[in-house]
Protein backbone atom coordinates (compact mmCIF):
# COMPACT_ATOMS: atom_id res chain seq x y z
CA UNK A 1 0.00 0.00 0.00
CA UNK A 2 2.62 2.39 0.89
CA UNK A 3 4.63 1.52 -2.24
CA UNK A 4 1.43 2.34 -4.25
CA UNK A 5 1.17 5.79 -2.61
CA UNK A 6 4.93 6.57 -3.64
CA UNK A 7 4.39 5.23 -6.63
CA UNK A 8 1.08 7.81 -7.25
CA UNK A 9 3.19 10.45 -5.68
CA UNK A 10 6.09 10.05 -8.48
CA UNK A 11 3.75 10.54 -11.30
CA UNK A 12 1.99 13.45 -9.71
CA UNK A 13 5.48 15.25 -9.12
CA UNK A 14 6.16 14.40 -12.60
CA UNK A 15 3.28 16.01 -13.99
CA UNK A 16 3.68 19.26 -12.09
CA UNK A 17 7.15 19.26 -12.33
CA UNK A 18 6.86 19.37 -16.09
CA UNK A 19 8.24 22.35 -17.71
CA UNK A 20 5.62 23.53 -20.09
CA UNK A 21 2.58 21.69 -19.08
CA UNK A 22 -0.46 23.38 -18.79
CA UNK A 23 -1.35 20.72 -15.80
CA UNK A 24 1.58 22.20 -14.69
CA UNK A 25 1.33 25.55 -14.49
CA UNK A 26 -2.81 25.10 -13.74
CA UNK A 27 -1.90 23.10 -10.37
CA UNK A 28 0.84 25.72 -9.41
CA UNK A 29 -1.40 28.48 -9.87
CA UNK A 30 -3.90 26.77 -7.23
CA UNK A 31 -1.77 25.26 -4.81
CA UNK A 32 -0.34 29.11 -4.39
CA UNK A 33 -3.74 30.60 -4.24
CA UNK A 34 -5.05 27.92 -1.70
CA UNK A 35 -1.91 28.83 0.20
CA UNK A 36 -2.44 32.36 0.15
CA UNK A 37 -6.44 32.54 0.76
CA UNK A 38 -5.49 30.32 3.87
CA UNK A 39 -2.82 32.94 4.65
CA UNK A 40 -5.12 35.79 4.64
CA UNK A 41 -7.98 33.90 6.69
CA UNK A 42 -5.35 33.22 9.41
CA UNK A 43 -4.67 36.59 8.84
CA UNK A 44 -8.17 38.29 9.53
CA UNK A 45 -8.37 36.03 12.51
CA UNK A 46 -5.76 38.04 13.97
CA UNK A 47 -3.82 35.17 14.52
CA UNK A 48 0.54 35.92 14.77
CA UNK A 49 2.61 36.42 12.21
CA UNK A 50 4.03 32.82 13.11
CA UNK A 51 1.03 31.04 13.40
CA UNK A 52 -0.04 32.90 9.67
CA UNK A 53 3.47 31.25 8.62
CA UNK A 54 3.29 27.99 10.00
CA UNK A 55 -0.61 27.81 8.41
CA UNK A 56 0.09 28.80 4.98
CA UNK A 57 3.65 26.14 4.83
CA UNK A 58 1.26 23.69 6.29
CA UNK A 59 -1.75 24.29 4.07
CA UNK A 60 1.09 24.90 0.80
CA UNK A 61 2.24 21.36 1.59
CA UNK A 62 -1.01 19.11 2.43
CA UNK A 63 -2.07 21.30 -1.19
CA UNK A 64 0.48 19.42 -2.82
CA UNK A 65 -0.03 16.55 -1.93
CA UNK A 66 -3.47 16.19 -2.50
CA UNK A 67 -2.63 17.34 -5.78
CA UNK A 68 0.32 14.95 -6.49
CA UNK A 69 -2.28 12.28 -5.67
CA UNK A 70 -5.19 13.75 -8.05
CA UNK A 71 -2.68 13.75 -10.80
CA UNK A 72 -0.77 10.54 -10.03
CA UNK A 73 -4.10 8.26 -10.00
CA UNK A 74 -5.09 10.37 -13.24
CA UNK A 75 -1.28 9.50 -14.72
CA UNK A 76 -1.95 5.98 -14.00
CA UNK A 77 -5.28 5.49 -15.69
CA UNK A 78 -3.70 7.07 -18.55
CA UNK A 79 -1.03 4.71 -18.27
CA UNK A 80 -2.86 1.52 -17.94
CA UNK A 81 -5.05 2.46 -21.24
CA UNK A 82 -2.10 2.77 -23.13
CA UNK A 83 -0.22 -0.20 -21.87
CA UNK A 84 -3.89 -2.10 -22.44
CA UNK A 85 -4.31 -0.57 -25.92
CA UNK A 86 -0.96 -1.26 -27.41
CA UNK A 87 -0.22 -4.22 -29.43
CA UNK A 88 2.13 -6.62 -27.60
CA UNK A 89 4.12 -9.63 -28.77
CA UNK A 90 5.70 -12.35 -26.01
CA UNK A 91 8.94 -13.47 -26.30
CA UNK A 92 8.13 -16.77 -26.98
CA UNK A 93 5.93 -15.85 -30.15
CA UNK A 94 9.16 -13.42 -31.11
CA UNK A 95 11.09 -16.48 -31.21
CA UNK A 96 8.84 -18.14 -33.43
CA UNK A 97 8.73 -15.22 -35.40
CA UNK A 98 12.58 -15.41 -36.00
CA UNK A 99 12.77 -19.20 -36.18
CA UNK A 100 10.41 -18.52 -39.60
CA UNK A 101 13.09 -16.58 -40.86
CA UNK A 102 16.06 -18.60 -40.27
CA UNK A 103 17.44 -17.67 -37.12
CA UNK A 104 18.73 -21.10 -34.84
CA UNK A 105 18.38 -21.15 -31.56
CA UNK A 106 19.09 -25.08 -31.51
CA UNK A 107 21.52 -26.03 -28.87
CA UNK A 108 24.96 -24.86 -29.27
CA UNK A 109 24.14 -22.35 -31.95
CA UNK A 110 25.68 -19.10 -30.69
CA UNK A 111 22.89 -17.19 -32.68
CA UNK A 112 20.70 -17.65 -29.71
CA UNK A 113 23.08 -15.37 -27.25
CA UNK A 114 23.05 -13.01 -30.21
CA UNK A 115 19.70 -12.25 -30.64
CA UNK A 116 19.16 -11.74 -26.84
CA UNK A 117 22.29 -9.41 -27.26
CA UNK A 118 20.85 -8.02 -29.55
CA UNK A 119 17.19 -7.71 -28.79
CA UNK A 120 17.68 -6.27 -25.12
CA UNK A 121 20.55 -3.62 -27.10
CA UNK A 122 17.38 -2.94 -29.23
CA UNK A 123 15.52 -1.84 -25.63
CA UNK A 124 18.06 0.46 -24.66
CA UNK A 125 18.17 2.42 -27.82
CA UNK A 126 14.06 2.84 -27.36
CA UNK A 127 13.74 0.83 -30.63
CA UNK A 128 10.92 -1.70 -28.85
CA UNK A 129 8.69 -0.86 -25.74
CA UNK A 130 9.24 -4.21 -23.62
CA UNK A 131 6.61 -5.01 -20.24
CA UNK A 132 6.72 -7.34 -17.86
CA UNK A 133 6.32 -8.44 -14.30
CA UNK A 134 8.16 -7.48 -11.65
CA UNK A 135 10.28 -10.43 -10.58
CA UNK A 136 9.39 -10.51 -6.76
CA UNK A 137 10.33 -12.77 -3.60
CA UNK A 138 6.11 -14.04 -3.83
CA UNK A 139 4.55 -17.20 -4.76
CA UNK A 140 4.16 -17.27 -8.73
CA UNK A 141 1.03 -17.21 -8.49
CA UNK A 142 0.90 -14.12 -6.97
CA UNK A 143 3.79 -12.68 -9.93
CA UNK A 144 1.49 -13.80 -12.69
CA UNK A 145 -1.54 -11.80 -11.23
CA UNK A 146 0.56 -8.46 -11.24
CA UNK A 147 -0.11 -6.64 -14.24
CA UNK A 148 2.46 -5.80 -17.19
CA UNK A 149 4.70 -3.05 -16.23
CA UNK A 150 6.28 -0.94 -19.08
CA UNK A 151 10.44 -1.68 -18.32
CA UNK A 152 12.00 1.37 -18.38
CA UNK A 153 15.00 1.40 -21.21
CA UNK A 154 17.51 2.21 -18.24
CA UNK A 155 16.57 -0.80 -17.34
CA UNK A 156 18.21 -2.69 -19.88
CA UNK A 157 21.71 -0.79 -19.36
CA UNK A 158 22.66 -3.80 -16.94
CA UNK A 159 20.14 -5.87 -17.83
CA UNK A 160 19.64 -8.30 -20.89
CA UNK A 161 16.96 -11.28 -22.03
CA UNK A 162 18.35 -14.04 -20.35
CA UNK A 163 19.70 -16.58 -23.56
CA UNK A 164 18.74 -19.85 -21.11
CA UNK A 165 15.36 -19.39 -20.95
CA UNK A 166 14.50 -17.94 -23.96
CA UNK A 167 15.27 -21.33 -25.88
CA UNK A 168 13.93 -23.69 -22.94
CA UNK A 169 11.03 -21.74 -21.59
CA UNK A 170 7.72 -23.03 -23.06
CA UNK A 171 5.49 -20.89 -20.99
CA UNK A 172 6.16 -17.46 -21.30
CA UNK A 173 6.07 -16.31 -17.85
CA UNK A 174 9.40 -17.74 -17.23
CA UNK A 175 11.28 -15.50 -19.58
CA UNK A 176 13.00 -12.83 -17.94
CA UNK A 177 15.62 -10.28 -18.01
CA UNK A 178 18.77 -10.86 -15.87
CA UNK A 179 21.50 -8.84 -14.45
CA UNK A 180 24.17 -9.32 -16.75
CA UNK A 181 26.80 -10.69 -15.54
CA UNK A 182 26.53 -10.75 -12.00
CA UNK A 183 22.80 -12.50 -11.65
CA UNK A 184 22.78 -10.15 -8.02
CA UNK A 185 19.48 -7.93 -8.77
CA UNK A 186 16.32 -9.35 -9.80
CA UNK A 187 14.56 -8.00 -13.02
CA UNK A 188 11.26 -8.65 -14.54
CA UNK A 189 9.37 -12.20 -15.72
CA UNK A 190 7.07 -12.19 -18.73
CA UNK A 191 8.30 -10.67 -21.15
CA UNK A 192 6.59 -9.02 -23.82
CA UNK A 193 6.98 -6.56 -26.47
CA UNK A 194 5.95 -3.78 -28.80
CA UNK A 195 4.15 -6.06 -31.53
CA UNK A 196 5.19 -3.71 -34.59
CA UNK A 197 8.14 -2.52 -33.14
CA UNK A 198 9.85 -5.72 -32.64
CA UNK A 199 8.41 -7.43 -35.86
CA UNK A 200 9.73 -4.06 -37.68
CA UNK A 201 13.22 -4.55 -35.79
CA UNK A 202 13.29 -8.48 -36.61
CA UNK A 203 13.06 -7.62 -40.10
CA UNK A 204 15.64 -4.78 -40.22
CA UNK A 205 17.83 -4.38 -37.68
CA UNK A 206 18.15 -7.70 -36.66
CA UNK A 207 18.64 -9.23 -39.81
CA UNK A 208 21.35 -6.81 -41.09
CA UNK A 209 23.22 -7.57 -37.64
CA UNK A 210 23.21 -11.18 -37.62
CA UNK A 211 26.24 -12.32 -38.02
CA UNK A 212 26.23 -15.29 -40.82
CA UNK A 213 29.78 -16.84 -39.53
CA UNK A 214 28.48 -17.55 -35.98
CA UNK A 215 27.62 -21.12 -35.27
CA UNK A 216 24.41 -21.87 -36.44
CA UNK A 217 24.03 -25.71 -36.44
CA UNK A 218 23.61 -27.99 -33.30
CA UNK A 219 26.89 -29.15 -31.43
CA UNK A 220 27.04 -33.44 -30.30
Amino acid sequence: MVQQQDSTLSRGWRVISTIDSSHSLISWVGITLTTFIAAIVADMAHASKSTVVIIGVAVFILTTLLVMTILGRRKAVEEKRMIDSTAKISLLQLRSEALLRGWNFSRGSEQTLEFTLTVSQAALDCQIEFWGRKEIDAAEEVIRSNPLQPIPAGHWLEFAVEPVRFVTSTDNYFTRSYEFPSLEKKGYLDLHLNREQALIWLDTTAESSRNPDLKSQPTD
